[in-house]
């Protein structure tokens, strides 16, 4: 399976260039070894860091002006393949509705 993901600027480049070789994602997706991830570089808005709300500074948040997807795509894409899955659980310290995944190039 092919899951296409937002990836902001910093990690992209860590990814392109091998020295961030893995992910942390919500396991929303049913994510599995052998899967693909395309990863999209993705600017998010300055204002709502590409969530769509603003903390107001009381704890209460508003919603951003800007429009969906909150920040652009700048057309860069690389894809990584899953190689090994780690599920959440507090014995490693992460939450049950994340998975660290390890990646590796496609060649």
């Amino acid at each position: 399976m092919i899951h296409e993901l937002k990836t902001w600027p910093e990690y992209f480049k860590d990814v392109k260039s091998g020295k961030k070789s893995f992910e942390i994602r919500k396991d929303d997706r049913d994510f599995n070894k052998g899967d693909v991830l395309l990863l999209r570089e993705f600017k998010p808005c300055k204002n709502c860091m590409g969530t769509g709300r603003v903390e107001t500074g009381c704890g209460d948040c508003d919603s951003c002006e800007c429009k969906e997807p909150h920040g652009k795509y700048t057309g860069r894409k690389l894809k990584r393949k899953v190689v090994y899955i780690l599920s959440g659980s507090e014995v490693f310290g992460l939450s049950e509705e994340y998975c660290v995944m390890a990646i590796k190039p496609i060649s």
